[in-house]
């Protein structure tokens, strides 16, 4: 009786481990071919190739009357010829939201708006510059500091595209550096400021992606 009880146990035992075992290599199988346990296509990385792409801004023309300046640059694109890369051809860089001041980039002094963004190789045709709606105007009036809010009319998209025509490069860094004209991007119409920001490409360099 006890040797018939011994053998139903191992049984037991043999039919969890066969059981085990086929689940195991079902999963295997699954996260080998990039399918995750709902059913959904889990994405594999593909590493190759890549350039990388930088962009730099500054402001050359200063503007009378006005303490400060401050645009908020929502994000950063480039256009590529190839309609296959990206979304349409268009591929985020990637930047943080942030409020520049530009009358603090005076004097050739420069912000970093993307650094080192690793990129597919290709041809590229512009850059977009997308804005947001912290933006603002100081003034000083018998020293006291006063704050308006400043409408970028640049339509519902509320972006500016530059023509930069060049190529990300494999192991190359391209920089390009933007200049801002806030001089005569910026009118006061009946205590209401508008900018209609003038920008333009000032460089385009390349060199060593180091990162």
């Amino acid at each position: 009786m006890k040797t018939l009880k011994k053998i139903k146990a191992f049984r037991f035992i043999l039919i969890l481990a066969l059981v085990f075992s086929t689940f195991m290599g079902c999963k295997k199988d699954d996260s080998a071919s990039g399918i995750n346990s709902g059913g959904a296509y889990k994405a594999i990385p593909i590493i190759g190739t890549q350039g990388a792409m930088g962009v730099k801004l500054t402001d050359d023309f200063a503007i009378a009357g006005l303490a400060e300046v401050n645009v908020e640059i929502a994000n950063l694109q480039v256009h590529y010829t190839d309609a296959k890369i990206g979304n349409d051809g268009w591929v985020s860089l990637g930047v943080e939201a942030r409020v520049y001041n530009l009358l603090d980039l005076q004097h050739n002094a420069t912000v970093i708006l993307a650094e080192n963004t690793h990129l597919p190789l290709g041809q590229i045709s512009q850059v977009r510059m997308s804005f947001g709606t912290h933006n603002s105007v100081v003034v000083f009036d018998n020293e006291k500091r006063l704050l308006y809010p400043m409408i970028i009319a640049t339509g519902p998209a509320a972006d500016v595209n530059l023509n930069v025509v060049s190529k990300i490069r494999n192991d190359k860094n391209l920089v390009v550096v933007l200049s801002f004209n806030s001089a005569t991007s910026v009118n006061n119409k009946e205590g209401t400021y508008i900018m209609h920001p003038s920008v333009e490409v000032k460089s385009i360099s390349l060199g060593l992606d180091t990162e």
